[in-house]
């Protein structure tokens, strides 16, 4: 069994006796695992001839399809590396002091101050070249990023960077109420607030 190359499989299937020949059926699964070994055969599927595995388990016996030696594809001699929608950029590391820098040597870091802890994983000076990337649900999302490196007002690249606001005397996070919002202009009017604000789920402002 373990002469044949894994590489060669291709599809699995459940091989089932017709009526009246359970009999030679049983005969040959039980022969096959007795000798460890598998049965080769040939058939045509469609319009291709394909090689066959039967290959003996303790239930009944599993047809397992073959590739031909000339459908394999070479192993590549370099593994192509994954291209994230980002931008490049330079890290500077010193032992706990972190300047990101970008293709035109603008610095990053007032941009993405959350990338600052990232001296917490090097323990000592090095540069990393690399790249930013922002996710949405954890795939790159080259919109969210251009709209970060466009904010200037250093409040907001905060919040945009944190998601998280401890709030105190001098600064709240906004609540919000979805679904209801004939509901919400009832419950404001009865209370008298001066305004209401409605917005799209998906605004990022």
């Amino acid at each position: 069994m373990a002469e044949v190359n894994m590489i060669y499989y291709e599809k699995d299937y459940y091989a089932v006796p017709d009526t009246g020949a359970e009999k030679a059926y049983e005969l040959l699964r039980q022969a096959l695992l007795a000798q460890k070994k598998v049965a080769i055969a040939k058939i045509v599927m469609g319009t291709n001839e394909k090689l066959l595995v039967l290959y003996p388990t303790k239930e009944g016996i599993i047809v397992k399809t073959l590739f031909y030696y000339d459908e394999i594809a070479a192993i590549p001699k370099s593994v192509p590396r994954m291209k994230l929608d980002g931008f490049r950029c330079l890290a500077y590391i010193d032992y706990g002091m972190v300047d990101l820098r970008n293709k035109r040597n603008i610095r990053m870091l007032p941009r993405s101050p959350e990338l600052k802890e990232i001296s917490k994983n090097v323990g000592g000076r090095c540069i990393l070249d690399g790249e930013i990337v922002v996710l949405t649900n954890g795939v790159p999302d080259f919109y969210r990023l251009q709209k970060r490196t466009l904010l200037t007002d250093k409040f907001k690249i905060e919040m945009e960077a944190s998601r998280l606001v401890n709030e105190d005397s001098r600064i709240s996070v906004s609540r919000y109420v979805e679904g209801s919002g004939t509901a919400l202009y009832m419950a404001q009017r009865r209370a008298n607030w001066k305004a209401l604000l409605q917005k799209e789920k998906t605004a990022f402002i």
